[in-house]
């Protein structure tokens, strides 16, 4: 048996990637947690071996939602940094994540009701959002997956 420890100190939201072999685990999005650092970001675990978590995906931020592409290499996320600035704006988005280099790269709309969704074969993405937080331009985009570049909107 296998025993993971979490950094994240409560894990609301577990995932397998694409081959089986990477477990990814998240917390909560709401109540006090939120605020805490320590519950930011997403932990990843290497099945095949790893003793600990590989470092933090996206660790400056309280993740609300995420789905693994089943193709492989993306991994997509609706996450808010909840630094208040410019009289309490949130900063909020949705995310698509590298699996080989960790890097994530906003996808330009503000989350609502902060959840995603993937079609089977990892081609297509679903979120509901604003844009630049005005609630009354909400949308639901649909983004294409190309192959080795971060997904592009083709759909409103």
């Amino acid at each position: 048996m296998i025993v993971l420890n979490a950094q994240v100190p409560v894990v609301e939201q577990l995932a397998f990637g694409h081959d089986g072999r990477r477990l990814y685990a998240a917390g909560m999005w709401f109540g006090n947690r939120q605020f805490q650092r320590a519950n930011h970001g997403i932990d990843v675990w290497n099945l095949s071996g790893q003793p600990g978590p590989a470092p933090r995906l996206l660790p400056d931020r309280v993740v609300n939602g995420f789905v693994v592409n089943p193709a492989g290499k993306w991994l997509y996320a609706s996450a808010d940094q909840y630094v208040l600035r410019d009289g309490g704006t949130i900063d909020s988005g949705y995310f698509a994540i590298d699996l080989a280099t960790g890097q994530a790269t906003p996808l330009g709309l503000t989350p609502y009701p902060r959840q995603l969704a993937i079609s089977p074969s990892g081609d297509w993405l679903i979120g509901c959002g604003c844009v630049d937080h005005d609630w009354s331009d909400t949308r639901v985009v649909r983004w294409r997956q190309p192959s080795n570049s971060p997904p592009e909107p083709e759909r409103e």
